[in-house]
């Protein structure tokens, strides 16, 4: 008799218990399936990875670094928007420059050797420890930019504007013929085919020159007695009334 009494009543306390593992199982999954949710909302609230920018065929890498960097060497980027980019490290050797914004712009550590950077704005950009040997840059603005320790090493600014810009360390620099306070004229009015050249001479190598204005090298190998050619003009820019005659 104990035993049918304790048979049913057991019976009972283990449809209890299986009750309530139930009531668990299923309050599990319903917190299992709110955190399924709530990670999928997470998912998609998740911020997207910036991708890189093509302009005129040059791929501007994002989020640069000493190792993965913008490399347009010699690319034409005339007049093309690229204010408060980061092109820091960037190649641009040779690059065409004119008329460029890059105003805000990070350009710290970037190769800008015989960049064409006429008319370019580079206000407020940083240019802290760039190349800039040899770039031509006559009525560009460099309004307050930083220019530390840039190396400006036959750098060309006539008529380019440095008001309150910082060139603590900068190597080489010589502003002939630049605005650098407020309210001062360029001492050749602006104008962009007037800055100096250095003399030409039989030795003297032209890769890569730009000759712009009116610039006047006429006459060399002239002087009666046999002179050989100059280097030879490969790559050199002559625009504007250049008078090369008689060279060699």
């Amino acid at each position: 008799m104990s035993a049918f009494v304790n048979g049913p009543a057991r019976a009972a306390v283990d449809l209890r218990r299986a009750s309530v593992r139930g009531g668990l199982v299923r309050r599990g999954a319903a917190v299992l399936a709110g955190t399924g949710i709530a990670l999928a909302g997470l998912a998609v609230l998740a911020p997207v990875a910036s991708a890189d920018t093509t302009i005129n065929g040059c791929v501007i890498v994002s989020k640069p670094t000493v190792d993965k960097f913008t490399d347009c060497a010699a690319a034409n980027l005339a007049g093309a928007a690229l204010e408060k980019m980061d092109l820091s490290f960037a190649k641009l050797a040779g690059a065409n420059l004119t008329g460029t914004n890059l105003a805000d712009s990070n350009l710290s550590g970037a190769d800008l050797t015989a960049a064409n950077m006429s008319l370019a704005l580079f206000t407020n950009a940083n240019l802290a420890k760039a190349n800039l040997t040899n770039a031509y840059a006559p009525d560009a603005n460099f309004d307050h930019a930083d220019l530390r320790e840039a190396n400006l090493k036959g750098a060309r600014f006539s008529g380019a504007s440095l008001i309150g810009a910082n060139l603590a360390g900068a190597l080489d620099q010589n502003l002939a013929g630049a605005v650098t306070k407020e309210g001062e004229a360029p001492a050749d009015n602006g104008s962009a085919g007037s800055a100096t050249l250095p003399a030409v001479t039989p030795d003297t190598p032209l890769f890569g020159s730009a000759f712009a204005g009116s610039t006047n090298i006429s006459g060399e190998g002239t002087g009666g007695e046999y002179v050989p050619p100059p280097a030879p003009m490969i790559g050199s820019a002559v625009t504007g009334s250049t008078n090369i005659s008689g060279v060699g």
